[in-house]
């Protein structure tokens, strides 16, 4: 059976899924669960101890022990890569390959992944163009998360993901270097005229701001926004709607572990795809936590059969929701907070997300295309804002208190005018980046 077919196989059997009943599922599920701890646990030197209380005398499962199991940190798939590796991989499983994340959070991770890994977690974007009702036959535009490197500033292809391709679905795809400046990604928006667009939600806003700013308002309609990479709130939704006349929804997912879960156009809330991805929500002692409350996000993908990655920690910050949606059986994730080194810091010690109304309305004082804000500490931050022309003292005394009164204190705002919004390491441009070293 070739990869074409496994895909088409992998469909049917998501597609069945959506009706079969909740009991069924988690049946199913768990078994998945046990057999990948089965396999990390008699195949990788990593789990040999830390997966033995899952197990008892007489080699019997024990779900009744999950919840006691250390999670897997970033730093031990850094440092232990190879003990993760699995001695006995599946030859069913196709061929290896690595996943890389960009290194948003200082150092790239690796993972090592099997062809079938790869086909089930592609086939899930599939079930989320379902559900928003969108056939991949239109122009879709993807504005790329990390650097084309060594190539061209943007390429084209005959169809929206892989899945398609094995589908025989074609659909005009572009592919757009992330890297470039703000005003280029717009241009060319604009040259495009996509009816579909996939992008990080701080690069949309920044989009998004050009039109504001300068009063204007999209030459294209979009049909769909799909946001990755990165948490947004109602108002980064209320802007991006404002713009574009379309709501965006997102697909949470990590380069690591694959699609984890789905934003529903229906509630607004992720669920997850049991199908191919275990999650568990816990507090600081690890333990889970209820419906309603905030916790730390535990993945565990069910087809890691190269390098079982069991209870990983994302890094991210959720809240549990309540599995009653008609769409899904699954978890429900009914709000993702995203990572704490990625917040800003509050000088009475809080966390706090800044909003995209903060941009705008900054951006409409200083005349500016692109913004970004800098934090250095908890009182010192730097707007940095690309702008033809110098504004006036008046405006600058604006902006400087537009962002004090958006944040909520009197903080040490300065300005800075470049010539282009600088990109980080990994090539993101974001708009909102805090530089102090978290303490954790």
């Amino acid at each position: 059976m070739n990869n074409d077919e496994i895909v088409r196989g992998f469909c049917k059997v998501l597609d069945s899924c959506e009706t079969r009943s909740r009991a069924e599922l988690q049946a199913q599920h768990i078994t998945m669960l046990e057999r990948l701890c089965r396999h990390a646990w008699q195949t990788t030197p990593f789990y040999k101890q830390r997966l033995k209380l899952l197990f008892d005398d007489d080699g019997a499962f024990r779900l009744e022990a999950w919840k006691d199991v250390q999670p897997l940190t970033r730093r031990e798939l850094l440092e232990e890569f190879e003990s993760l590796r699995s001695s006995d991989v599946p030859k069913n499983f196709g061929g290896l390959l690595f996943a890389e994340t960009s290194g948003s959070t200082g150092q790239p991770v690796r993972a090592l992944w099997t062809d079938t890994q790869q086909i089930a977690t592609q086939c899930v974007i599939r079930r989320f163009d379902q559900w928003n009702a969108s056939e991949p036959h239109g122009l879709m535009v993807t504005i790329s998360g990390r650097p084309i490197s060594s190539g061209p500033t943007e390429y084209e292809e005959e169809h929206w993901a892989p899945v398609y391709k094995a589908l025989g679905q074609p659909g005009r795809h572009v592919n757009i270097n992330a890297q470039l400046p703000t005003d280029h990604l717009w241009k060319r928006l604009e040259e495009i005229k996509p009816q579909h667009l996939k992008v990080r939600p701080q690069q949309l806003l920044a989009i998004a701001n050009i039109y504001l700013s300068r009063s204007l308002r999209p030459s294209f309609e979009l049909a769909t926004i799909r946001l990755y990479g990165e948490p947004r709130g109602k108002s980064d939704d209320d802007t991006i709607a404002k713009v574009f006349g379309t709501r965006p929804l997102s697909n949470y997912s990590a380069e690591e572990v694959g699609h984890v879960a789905l934003e529903c156009p229906d509630c607004r809330r992720y669920h997850v795809v049991d199908e191919v991805t275990h999650v568990d929500v816990v507090d600081d002692a690890n333990q889970p936590v209820g419906a309603g409350d905030i916790g730390r996000i535990l993945t565990t993908p069910l087809y890691s059969y190269a390098m079982p990655l069991i209870r990983y920690e994302l890094g991210d910050e959720v809240r549990l929701g309540e599995a009653d949606c008609h769409r899904s059986q699954s978890v429900d994730i009914a709000e993702i907070m995203g990572r704490r080194a990625d917040l800003f810091h509050h000088p009475d010690g809080g966390l706090f997300r800044p909003t995209a109304l903060v941009l705008t309305q900054t951006s409409s004082l200083l005349g500016a295309a692109a913004i970004q804000i800098v934090q250095f500490d908890p009182n010192r931050f730097l707007v940095r804002y690309q702008a033809d022309d110098v504004p006036g003292i008046d405006a600058r005394k604006g902006a400087v208190s537009q962002v004090q009164d958006a944040f909520g204190f009197r903080a040490n705002v300065s300005l800075e005018r470049v010539a282009e919004i600088p990109a980080m390491a990994n090539g993101k441009r974001n708009v909102f980046v805090c530089e102090i070293q978290n303490p954790d």
